[in-house]
């Protein structure tokens, strides 16, 4: 195996890991304990409700993945591209409206905020939606899924990002930063952004896990590489 298809592999084994601390990041870096906005702790909770809804598509299609994966679950659609691609809209969104005073106008017919032209932020936006890109298609060139099944993943994640973004922004004229979701009562938004803490508290303890069983798994390749020098 040469170096390029090592490092593919390294990342491929990595993406949930990265993508999570990224998505943890964006939480308490955003995080509001008066829930005057919770823009962001709302998006984390539709991208699980996304991450099941796939899931739930994954056992009603049962199509299996190709020949040699190393899991046996259902292939179709891909997990990884989903979220990789739900992510990276809301992501590319969060930065265009980062770039304007308010959140007015925003277009009637989509979600999206007008603004200047900016090439540094097309550049980061491009960055981010390459990355996603690759990130999906390290699961076909690593064998993980078939090329239809990540295609799928990524427009069943890009529709449902697209979806929910439409729903709170799509022809918002209000002052509120999050878009409509900031227009619901205190008590509703305390509760979502206990449920964002939850799953950030569950997310951090997957990645702790991930990370010990990857440095177990690590010491016994060494130590077996070393068996066999030795032998």
């Amino acid at each position: 195996m040469n170096k390029f298809c090592q490092i593919n592999y390294i990342l491929d084994d990595h993406t949930v890991i990265f993508v999570a601390i990224c998505v943890v990041g964006v939480n308490i870096f955003y995080f509001d304990p008066t829930a005057s906005t919770i823009a962001v702790p709302f998006m984390t909770i539709m991208c699980c409700v996304m991450v099941a809804l796939n899931v739930l598509l994954k056992r009603v299609l049962n199509q299996a993945r190709p020949p040699g994966a190393l899991k046996e679950s259902s292939g179709m659609p891909s997990n990884h591209a989903a979220s990789l691609m739900f992510l990276s809209i809301l992501a590319c969104e969060g930065l265009q409206r980062s770039q304007v005073k308010s959140l007015y106008p925003c277009r009637a017919s989509t979600f999206s905020c007008a603004t200047r032209v900016n090439s540094v932020l097309w550049l980061m936006q491009g960055l981010i939606l390459t990355c996603a890109i690759y990130g999906s298609a390290l699961r076909v060139i690593c064998g993980a899924h078939t090329a239809p099944q990540v295609f799928v993943g990524g427009v069943f994640g890009f529709s449902s990002a697209v979806l929910v973004m439409r729903l709170n922004y799509a022809g918002y004229t209000g002052l509120r930063a999050g878009g409509r979701i900031d227009e619901i009562g205190y008590t509703i938004k305390c509760l979502l952004l206990l449920i964002s803490i939850g799953t950030i508290a569950f997310t951090v303890k997957e990645i702790i896990y991930d990370y010990k069983r990857y440095i177990t798994t690590t010491k016994y390749i060494m130590r077996k590489r070393k068996e066999r020098n030795w032998n």
